[in-house]
């Protein structure tokens, strides 16, 4: 039973990890001109996105979403997956969990306010919708 459950675990770990390092590819190789978009006219004629149309539309909605704060949830995504892949629990969950969305606002309220200018940023700015 605890053998299937560390293989379950592991399983998810990787998957997570394999899903997060996509995320961070398709975020950093964002380009506004990429279909489907009203950004740029005229649109490119080909996907530029490391991850294909997908990770265009995938990291179009999240930086409109999260601008800044999308970085920092591929980078928790890899971190969590580091941590379940070393066997490692993670204690008092619920409570983590609202304390990375706290941060995950405060981040993307600051990059709001400051305006960072870091690359190109959907029309909504550097801290998203959020």
């Amino acid at each position: 039973m605890l053998e299937t459950l560390k293989r379950r675990q592991g399983l998810l770990a990787l998957t997570l990890l394999a899903l997060s390092v996509l995320l961070a590819l398709a975020l950093l190789s964002y380009d506004p001109a990429d279909a489907p978009t009203s950004l740029v006219y005229p649109p490119g004629a080909e996907t530029q996105n490391a991850c294909g149309p997908v990770g265009a539309f995938v990291a179009r909605a999240l930086l409109a979403a999260l601008g800044v704060g999308a970085y920092a949830l591929a980078l928790s995504g890899i971190v969590l997956s580091v941590v379940w892949l070393k066997g490692l629990s993670i204690e008092q969950p619920l409570m983590r969990l609202f304390g990375w969305l706290l941060m995950l606002v405060g981040l993307t309220t600051v990059a709001a306010m400051l305006g960072f200018d870091w690359g190109s940023y959907p029309a909504i700015g550097p801290g998203g919708y959020l």
